[in-house]
């Protein structure tokens, strides 16, 4: 990876024996081609024990039993296998590069004077590896910024831009390969040293001398490191690399003085097994630590000699085998680049077919990527050359602020028109009701008391009212007038309600369904639904109210998302609210493009992800509550019944002390009540009555299960919803529109009246 094609050229400049150096190229394209293997077989496998040891490395057999043959996946078995051990030793393609890099620096100055014009050296080679590397960044922080890759914060971009990444916190941020930049940085920074010590000493001495320094300090490193341990073994600090390094710049010298004999010899058989020896035991050596410390060195000589031999060789005349080859060693450092972010976010987890086309489409984009790259770099390096011949530089800066100002003016423009009309809930800003709540130590959090908020997000615009209490809707006096019947509701974003104004909910609506149909009854609801209130928050509210208001009816909106709620604590809950994050109409929030990113993910890339691969798009999928549906939760599922069924015997212990009734209303998602042609998000090829993944009653059933042995009447809500025929729930949410709120109020109305309980 000593770089593109210029890079090339100033690696190997100064000789024009093109005979010698025919094979630098291939041999490059060959090291880069494993690192994509190897970086392809990590993603779709996982990483191999052997070779990497890092904290809580485990021991040798169980390194050796995670190369066992594959099975359970029919024929796919062993070329899975061939994947996993090409792959697995695809690091031997940084051992090549170093040994590259070492050999075209030693042997494009091996005509130079002993001491090296440090200035114009250095000046050379940062500036055929910095502007590429500034462009590749470039080329990354806009999809980083749209599409939330990691970037490592501001500081950790900064540190990488400078190529310092040595601390195990951003030796792989924002992408893990670029680490191997760093350590070319340091081994140019070394190579004028070395360089003076091969010259006096001679190649054999010279090499024999690193080995002694630099072995020794790779043992002890990683005999004394625990959290840096991987960071030391991958070369994070350069000593522990020279070896290479150094092996590729005593080739190189040897090579000047006697290309001839030099090449013959690295031909022989004798040393070509040889070479399979070192490769071997630098196998051998890679499943224990103190065998780390020589293990690399082995494994990059043993490699190198022997694809040295099949390029010289078998392939030489191999046009189709080796001009891509040539290509790719000339391409070398904007490829290696470029292919490890295709990768990582083309290349989905867990799904073999969206694995086999986003391989594919890494592998398509990875040259013109690689090219496009390229050209921006050189086309950059063009017009400031040219601004600096022509005493224009000022205006190059000008012309390239005014363009960065325009692209984020232009990035600010777009994220403020997805507020204004098609607004998200962000994650890092918090829930999209969290302006209309408050923290409460009692209850967890409640609404902000007297205050009317309009909330808009997700499809909805719609205002919450609170009264002196922080609930939605009217206060009524805590001793009600003689003859009132009362009823007293609690629930979540269903009851409080969600995406209608407050005036439409269902406990507002059945109020006035019973005062309508009972002239002269004095019928009060009082509602103390809030969104994201489960069965704890329930038990609280009751627990205070109940005693105050002395309802003769308690409903209890049970979601079926109420198993998992149990399970969560207030704290976890307002963390998820955002109290204390930053203000979402802060100008800080604003100029951070978190609804546009949410935007495009859910319209663009979920679907385009959902299409590609056959998942199920994540906000569908979150919107429709498939997961309380699952089989495969049924150890969690299981957890949160003990939890709910000791809450609700303590709400109905209470009930019954305070002589009221106690019922649950059973609501449904979405997705059991809709039509999948009605919700806008709902997954394409995903359907709940898939009877080996979900389970379509689990959550219904279970509520009944609980609540019926203690005296508690269940009303499941899929009939009258059902019955009230489409448009019940929101098209681009999970909850109901005013006529699902109707529906659900005359359903209450009519069996409350049916039942003469009132």
């Amino acid at each position: 990876m000593s770089g593109p094609a210029s890079e090339r050229a100033a690696s190997i400049a100064p000789r024009s024996d093109g005979r010698t150096v025919a094979w630098v190229d291939p041999l490059k394209g060959i090291a880069l081609l494993w690192i994509v293997v190897n970086h392809l077989s990590e993603r779709l496998l996982g990483s191999a024990y052997f070779a990497n040891p890092r904290q809580s490395w485990p021991p040798a057999s169980v390194q050796l039993e995670q190369l066992r043959p594959l099975t359970g996946h029919g024929w796919l078995d062993r070329p899975l296998d061939l994947l996993r051990y090409v792959g697995w030793s695809g690091d031997e393609g940084v051992q090549l590069f170093l040994i590259l890099s070492g050999f075209g620096l030693a042997y494009g100055y091996a005509r130079a004077p002993a001491r090296l014009p440090l200035r114009a050296f250095f000046a050379r080679r940062l500036l055929r590896l910095y502007p590429t590397w500034w462009g590749a960044h470039a080329f990354y922080l806009p999809f980083a910024v749209l599409l939330a890759w990691p970037t490592g914060g501001v500081k950790g971009l900064l540190l990488s831009l400078a190529g310092l990444r040595i601390l195990p916190g951003n030796l792989y941020s924002p992408v893990p390969a670029w680490w191997f930049v760093t350590l070319l940085l340091q081994l140019y920074l070394l190579f004028p040293l070395l360089r003076l010590l091969l010259l006096r000493l001679g190649p054999d001495r010279f090499l024999l001398l690193v080995l002694l320094v630099a072995l020794p300090i790779r043992a002890a490193g990683l005999l004394w490191f625990d959290g840096y341990l991987d960071a030391w073994s991958r070369g994070a600090i350069a000593i522990t690399r020279v070896p290479e390094f150094a092996f590729g710049m005593a080739l190189a010298q040897a090579w000047s003085l006697a290309p001839e004999d030099t090449a013959s010899r690295l031909r022989r058989p004798a040393v070509l097994l040889l070479a399979l020896l070192l490769y071997v035991a630098g196998v051998a050596m890679s499943f224990s630590l103190l065998g780390m410390a020589p293990a690399l060195l082995l494994l990059g000589v043993g490699s190198f000699v022997l694809l040295l031999a099949l390029v010289e060789g078998p392939l030489r005349r191999v046009g189709w085998v080796m001009a891509p080859l040539r290509w790719a060693g000339a391409h070398s450092y904007s490829l290696f680049l470029v292919h490890h972010p295709l990768i990582l976010h083309l290349v989905p987890l867990d799904n073999r077919r969206g694995a086999v086309f986003g391989t594919l489409m890494a592998l398509l984009l990875m040259a013109p990527v690689a090219l496009l790259l390229e050209h921006t770099v050189a086309y950059a390096g063009r017009l400031w050359q040219t601004a600096r011949e022509r005493g224009r530089i000022l205006r190059l800066v000008g012309v390239a602020a005014a363009t960065v100002t325009a692209a984020v003016a232009l990035l600010l423009g777009a994220e403020r028109l997805v507020r204004q009309f098609d607004p998200r809930e962000v994650g890092a800003l918090g829930w999209g009701e969290r302006p209309s709540l408050q923290p409460h130590v009692q209850f967890g959090w409640n609404l902000r008391p007297g205050q009317t908020t309009r909330l808009r997000w997700e499809g909805y615009d719609y205002t919450v009212t609170a009264n002196a209490l922080g609930f939605p809707g009217p206060e009524y006096p805590e001793v009600a007038s003689p003859g009132t019947f009362r009823i007293l509701t609690v629930g979540d974003a269903f009851t409080s309600a969600e995406g209608v104004d407050t005036g439409q909910s269902w406990p507002r609506q059945l109020e006035a369904v019973l005062r309508q149909r009972l002239p002269g009854r004095t019928i009060e609801v009082c509602n103390f639904g809030i969104t994201g209130y489960g069965p704890n928050q329930y038990a609280a509210v009751l627990a205070e109210f109940v005693p105050r208001l002395r309802p003769q009816l308690v409903l209890v909106g049970f979601f079926v998302n109420d198993f998992d709620d149990v399970q969560t604590s207030d704290d976890e809950f307002r963390e998820r609210i955002g109290f204390g994050r930053p203000d979402p109409d802060s100008w800080k929030a604003q100029l951070a493009p978190l609804h546009l990113r949410r935007w495009l993910q859910a319209e663009w890339l979920e679907p385009l992800h959902e299409l590609v691969t056959g998942l199920p798009r994540q906000n569908g999928y979150d919107l429709g509550w498939f997961a309380a549906f699952e089989r495969s939760r049924a150890e969690a599922h299981a957890a949160g019944r003990l939890l709910v069924a000791a809450r609700l015997q303590q709400m109905q212990q209470l009930c019954r002390a305070q002589g009221a009734e106690l019922e649950l209303l059973l609501v449904p998602a979405s997705i059991q009540v809709s039509a999948p042609a009605e919700l806008a998000y709902h997954p394409r090829w995903l359907r709940l009555d898939d009877a080996v993944r979900f389970d379509a009653e689990l959550p219904q059933r279970s509520a009944r299960e609980l609540a019926e042995p203690l005296g508690i009447r269940c009303r499941d809500l899929r009939a009258p919803l059902r019955a009230a025929g489409g448009g019940i729930c929101q098209p681009r949410n999970m909850h109901w529109t005013d006529k699902g709120h109707r529906a659900v109020a005359c359903f209450v109305a009519d069996y409350l009246l049916s039942e003469h309980r009132l």
